[in-house]
């Protein structure tokens, strides 16, 4: 007999058995696969094994995108920060008379990690990321196109009437999210106010909310933080428009509503940040400043009191927005740190402003994941 497996003998048949020497070989080529076998077995049974090559993975472009993440050997961390919202505008005649419109407040910077294998996954997850769009000015764009788009968008900006300034929109939120397993929301920060229209280097807008610091546990929120009051002319002090409410834990922020006469600023909600007030248009072209959207977030925060008009002694700068709550479960080691930057207030640079006439638009959120072995 010969080497040869199932060799054909002169009559057309197989011939069934295996030499001595066969034996040993295929014995020797069976042990070599055993030892081989479970690597390349594991990576073709866990798909996710590929994903490891897309890691560290990073996003700054708006817009929602899928993640597959192994669920054991290795731990995500992540950096993830809500958009910037818009600086108000200042009026028209900002170079002589010195108006300033709001700063706006910077977006959210959540730090921490995904333990190794969250809820009952095997194989792999896909985490669902949101990255926020940045707020933008109300007096460049047009009313009602100036809000950042998110996980929860931020609030439309209020118009400033006439030659008075217009406010900055609020930015959207950032996020993580799988299944009910994982929930981290990053919110934006709210829009700057514009500033009255009024010749008086006091007409100047509140500035926008923003969300920088705290502690947020795992499973917990943490509250907003709300939105400046803008200028009064008449009384030279910090009684304008009504800055709008940092959102809670559990509802959006109220909207700056006072006693000026211009519209009230909207609430926020678990969809959107409220928008910002207009202004007032008043008499003889004494017109406030329109109010300042808000940041979006785990909900969202009150929009800004437009800046009331009424009189020769009034033109008040608008309120600014307030920033939206934030978010952690299924994460631990959390920190909270200034995110996105939030766009500049314009007008007269003696007073902090761009130098310009118009509010700048914040920075879009971002989105960092790494993957660490444990």
């Amino acid at each position: 007999m010969d080497d040869q497996l199932g060799e054909r003998v002169d009559n057309g048949s197989e011939r069934l058995g295996l030499s001595r020497r066969a034996l040993v070989q295929r014995g020797a080529a069976l042990a070599a696969a055993l030892t081989v076998a479970p690597i390349v077995i594991d990576s073709l049974l866990v798909p996710a094994a590929a994903a490891t090559n897309d890691f560290p993975w990073s996003r700054s472009t708006p817009g929602s995108y899928s993640v597959g993440v192994p669920c054991s050997g290795r731990k995500l961390t992540f950096d993830v920060r809500g958009a910037g919202g818009a600086g108000g505008s200042a009026n028209i005649g900002f170079r002589s008379n010195g108006s300033r419109g709001g700063h706006a407040g910077a977006g959210t910077k959540i730090l921490g990690e995904v333990p190794v294998k969250p809820g009952n996954c095997s194989g792999f997850y896909t985490l669902n990321v949101v990255v926020g769009g940045k707020g933008q000015n109300a007096d460049q764009v047009g009313t009602g196109n100036s809000d950042g788009s998110g996980d929860t968008a931020g609030g439309e900006a209020g118009d400033g009437p006439d030659n008075a300034g217009g406010g900055g929109g609020g930015g959207g939120a950032s996020s993580l999210t799988y299944s009910t397993y994982i929930d981290v929301v990053a919110p934006g920060g709210g829009g700057g106010a514009g500033s009255g229209d009024r010749t008086a280097s006091n007409a100047q807008g509140g500035f926008g909310g923003a969300l920088v610091s705290g502690t947020l546990p795992n499973g917990g929120t943490l509250d907003g933080v709300g939105g400046g009051r803008g200028y009064d002319v008449g009384t030279g002090d910090q009684s304008g428009g009504y800055g709008g409410g940092g959102a809670t834990g559990s509802s959006g922020g109220s909207g700056g509503d006072g006693s000026s006469d211009g519209a009230g600023g909207g609430a926020g909600s678990n969809t959107k940040g409220g928008n910002g007030g207009g202004g007032a248009n008043g008499i003889s072209g004494y017109d406030g400043g329109g109010g300042g959207g808000a940041g979006g977030g785990h909900y969202g925060g009150g929009g800004g009191e437009g800046g009331g008009g009424t009189s020769a002694s009034d033109a008040q700068g608008g309120g600014g927005g307030g920033s939206g709550s934030a978010r952690a479960l299924g994460a631990t080691t959390l920190t909270v740190y200034a995110g996105s930057l939030g766009g500049t207030g314009g007008g007269n640079s003696g007073l902090g402003g761009n130098g310009s006439k118009n509010g700048t638009a914040g920075a879009d959120g971002y989105v960092s994941l790494t993957l660490e072995l444990v």
